[in-house]
């Protein structure tokens, strides 16, 4: 190759390369240029409290619905479940989803309703793995740690999703609580445990990803 060609082709190759660096530039200025943009749709009162809903757009992309709860004009939320149509929740408190229905000027109160459990009524626990469908059953020692972490469990969250679809992709173990001729249900992930309330709980106050596994095993 004589050496016009090869000044040539760094010609073309700097002019390349150029090119594609300009363009990453111009497309993250046009982004920040053409952010989103929003624009206040319908409006709700539901008692004390107003809910404002808006479509945004982006410079790509269908546009989206984000909400703003208000409590007597003043904003509390923008994290929403949206139901359908009508339910609007949002987390209050706590310990506390609100569900307001738009249709029917109500509000609906979520709270969580744990029951307790007791080493002296419990006949036997057994732990089920997602993974294997195997099934085992907790010794004495794996009882008590569960009765005495369950009770003193925190509230992390409430999941309005069909029950076994409460933690994503899926649960890893489930656990049967069997006292007097009754069975009580759990579901868990990593150190939380759900119950058929849909509530979850902190089961490991050092959140230990590996407790369930470890009372798989044995520990």
């Amino acid at each position: 190759m004589n050496k016009g060609c090869k000044i040539t082709l760094i010609i073309v190759a700097v002019i390349f390369i150029g090119a594609l660096i300009g363009g990453y530039f111009f497309l993250n200025m046009f982004g920040d240029a053409f952010g989103a943009e929003c624009e206040k749709t319908k409006k709700w009162t539901v008692q004390e409290y107003q809910i404002q809903e808006y479509r945004c757009f982006g410079w790509a992309g269908p546009p989206w619905y984000p909400m703003d709860i208000y409590e007597n004009g003043n904003e509390i939320t923008n994290d929403i479940i949206r139901k359908d149509s009508c339910l609007i929740g949002f987390r209050k408190e706590k310990e506390l989803y609100l569900y307001l229905n738009t249709c029917e000027n109500s509000i609906k109160e979520i709270r969580p309703n744990k029951n307790l459990l007791s080493t002296k009524s419990i006949d036997s626990i057994q732990i089920v793995s997602k993974t294997t469908n195997q099934t085992k059953k907790l010794n004495e020692q794996q009882i008590r740690k569960i009765v005495t972490d369950w009770n003193k469990s925190q509230v992390w969250d409430y999941r309005d999703e069909v029950y076994d679809s409460i933690f994503y992709p899926e649960y890893d173990y489930e656990l049967y609580v069997y006292q007097k001729k009754k069975k009580t249900e759990f579901i868990t992930e990593n150190y939380l445990m759900a119950d058929r309330n849909q509530w979850t709980y902190i089961m490991s106050s050092e959140k230990n990803k590996k407790y369930f596994n470890e009372i798989w095993n044995g520990k």
